[in-house]
């Protein structure tokens, strides 16, 4: 008889454990529940202004190193045709002179295109920072 009392008694602590237990989530759940922080989230328009300030500097530096590219092969072009025509005693002087010619018009089309470039991208960045300001942004 001693087991099934044993038993019994297992049982019945087993059913009071839960009842305490629910009895603790019933007091808890009287309480209000909690409200979770609010999440600081930026308008769209913020995001995308962030978005668009990040892609102009991106493309600005990625178009100085092309251009960068750009004149330093330019620039072993002008070295060779110095080396091999203009520096040859076949060619005459009017080929020459249009070959300097030629020259100087590549690297000033690629200086003006360089500035023109520039301004452009300082003119979006300034149009960018002012709509940023405008939403009060940072």
């Amino acid at each position: 008889m001693a087991k099934k009392s044993t038993a019994t008694n297992g049982k019945h602590n087993r059913s009071v454990r839960k009842a305490s237990t629910r009895s603790r989530g019933a007091a808890e759940s009287k309480r209000p529940p909690r409200k979770p922080p609010k999440p600081i989230i930026e308008p769209t328009s913020a995001k995308a202004v962030k978005l668009a300030i990040n892609l102009v500097e991106f493309q600005k530096v990625t178009l100085g190193n092309a251009l960068a590219l750009l004149s330093s092969a330019q620039d072993q072009s002008e070295k060779l045709l110095h080396a091999m025509v203009l520096d040859a005693g076949w060619m005459p002087k009017e080929g020459r002179k249009m070959a300097e010619e030629w020259l100087k018009a590549a690297r000033r089309s690629r200086d003006g295109y360089r500035k023109a470039m520039d301004k452009s991208f300082d003119l979006l960045s300034a149009y960018l920072q002012q709509v940023q300001k405008g939403q009060g942004g940072k």
